[in-house]
């Protein structure tokens, strides 16, 4: 089926400014252009903002998006299969968090007694290294995550060093463009931070591949909270597990 500009937009909820703007840049181009100067979508094209809709729930920026959807060997399944593990991870912290809302009201009531450590179920930081290019795409690798409750980020302080669940060697995810692209563990050459390939997801690494990233220890990195911006931290090691040591509060 057919749509012009205005009937897409009351089918996806993306306004016709905002799809307007995708064909400017590439992102999105109707199939054709009627005599009456009207912009026409096709059902591939309806596919194809379905994926963009997709991607900017996990936060992919635009341009990054056009590069993943032109690219040669794009998958939508594979993609989509990434999408339904995003969301379902994600899906599941907002459970724990909607349980944790459930469990307060029933307290403040009297019903149930909540303990403190029940009162901040569902909260985790997360720190990500630093991030390198490889053919303009970008790479970054998941040093672990730690289990704070609000009370403590409220209390950190500047050289407060919180252990990751991360040690050195262990498995991480390696993400090209926001997509799962391989495994591998966490080493330290010459002071920088690599991952060692030990299994390939798609083409663009090789196993026992050394990616090296342009993070250094010790130097800053974000640390976030249920994907927000905590703080500015670097990066340190603690008795082989990796720790970040606060450094700015945002």
């Amino acid at each position: 089926m057919d749509y012009t500009i205005n009937e897409l937009s009351k089918i996806s909820g993306i306004s016709t400014r905002a799809l307007r703007y995708y064909d400017q840049i590439g992102l999105l181009v109707p199939e054709r252009i009627s005599s009456n100067d009207y912009r026409i979508y096709s059902g591939k094209e309806v596919d194809i903002l379905q994926q963009i809709l997709f991607y900017r729930e996990l936060g992919v920026s635009l341009d990054e998006i056009k590069n993943l959807i032109n690219a040669s060997d794009y998958d939508k399944e594979k993609s989509l299969l990434i999408h339904l593990e995003a969301l379902l991870n994600k899906q599941e912290q907002i459970g724990v968090l909607i349980n944790n809302v459930r469990k307060t009201i029933e307290s403040l009531k009297g019903v149930t007694v909540m303990s403190d450590k029940e009162k901040f179920e569902g909260f985790t930081l997360r720190a990500v290294i630093g991030q390198t290019s490889k053919s303009d795409n970008k790479i970054t690798a998941e040093l672990g995550k730690a289990e704070l409750n609000l009370q403590q980020m409220k209390g950190l302080n500047k050289g407060d060093i919180i252990p990751l669940d991360k040690m050195m060697t262990e498995s991480a995810d390696i993400m090209v463009n926001g997509q799962l692209a391989a495994k591998g563990s966490i080493v330290i050459v010459e002071e920088n931070f690599a991952v060692k390939i030990s299994e390939v997801i798609n083409n663009f690494f090789d196993l026992d591949e050394f990616i090296e990233f342009d993070r250094r220890k010790d130097e800053p990195i974000d640390l976030f909270a249920d994907e927000k911006l905590i703080s500015k931290c670097s990066v340190v090691i603690v008795d082989e597990h990796f720790a970040v040591r606060l450094v700015e509060a945002v």
